[in-house]
């Protein structure tokens, strides 16, 4: 009989390397180790102030959703959906979102800690839009 891990991704494992300490899953046995975040982001201000995103005209932070389709992302272990705008379809309503990138599961060390910080934009691109178009799929 072959037994699994059920771990999210096969690439836990990779030929002529040591396994990885902690398995990429999610339940009671293992803890809560997927690629994903503990908790909904928090948007703060500079000063540490708790930005009201429940208002329409604030900055929110959004996933970015694959040309294949949306993924769930995974919070607190549990997988929840992304809806088109690249935010979590929480119950509660829609909430910021963070996306992991699963390809190697092992570049996330087990229950680190992010910050991401936006500092503003990009001097001399406010009004301007574009597009990203790849070529080759590359």
């Amino acid at each position: 009989m072959q037994e699994t891990s059920n771990e999210l991704s096969c690439g836990v494992v990779v030929p002529n390397e040591p396994r990885a300490s902690t398995y990429i899953a999610s339940n009671a046995d293992v803890g809560h180790h997927l690629p994903g975040i503990q908790t909904y982001p928090i948007l703060t201000t500079k000063d540490g102030d708790v930005v009201d995103t429940t208002k329409g005209d604030t900055p929110r932070m959004r996933a970015t959703i694959a040309t294949s389709g949306a993924e769930p992302i995974y919070v607190n272990g549990e997988p929840i959906d992304l809806d088109a705008t690249g935010l979590a379809a929480d119950p509660d309503g829609a909430r910021d979102a963070l996306v992991m990138n699963l390809e190697d599961p092992r570049a996330h060390v087990a229950d680190q800690e992010w910050t991401v910080t936006f500092e503003g934009p990009l001097p001399g691109f406010n009004g301007k839009n574009g597009d990203l178009r790849l070529s080759n799929g590359d």
